[in-house]
Parts: C-alpha cells; sequence; structure tokens
C-alpha cells in the first residue's frame, strides 16, 4: 500500500532521478485502468488539513504481471553470457 507522493519519493531515490507528481499520477491511473493495480481514498488527518489519500495496492493481477516481466528480463539477460560479468555494474 502506497499513495503517490511516497512513490515519487521512493523512485527518485530508487533511480538517482527525480519526477512529477503529476507523473505519477497519470502512471498510477494507466495501471489502474489496466487492473494492475486497484486504489481507495485513506482516512483524513489533521496532518494534511483534513485531505485524504489515495492509496494504491498492487492487485493479483498485477502482481504476476510483475513476476512475469520479471522473468522475461531474466531470461534475456541470461541469454548474453558477456553480460554476466558484471559489465554494467549488475550482476
Amino acid at each position: 500500500e502506497a499513495y503517490a507522493l511516497k512513490i515519487a519519493k521512493h523512485y527518485s531515490e530508487q533511480v538517482g532521478r527525480k519526477t512529477t507528481i503529476c507523473a505519477v499520477h497519470a502512471t498510477l491511473n494507466r495501471l489502474e485502468k489496466k487492473g494492475l493495480l486497484r486504489s481507495e481514498m485513506g482516512d483524513s488527518s489533521a496532518k494534511r488539513g483534513g485531505r485524504r489519500k489515495r492509496i494504491y495496492t498492487i492487485t493479483a493481477y498485477g502482481q504476476s504481471t510483475l513476476e512475469i516481466a520479471r522473468d522475461l528480463r531474466i531470461n534475456l539477460w541470461n541469454q548474453f553470457p558477456g553480460f554476466a560479468g558484471n559489465t554494467f555494474g549488475y550482476g
């Protein structure tokens, strides 16, 4: 479970690039329309001035799609033995 601002911050930390909150919202909306995520409004809080957050959760379909994509990338990577030698800082 996460919300857009938290996702944007985590993305920036992991990738080393900033992103706009608008780009994160657009991506989350597309993923939700495809059935990969679901969202619901969380409770309001005094800290947020009474505003509520939209909380996103990955669906079972989203999880299986993510695992398929991961496996495909690993299989492609393993087809090129030269890449396995930490050539690009991976592996």
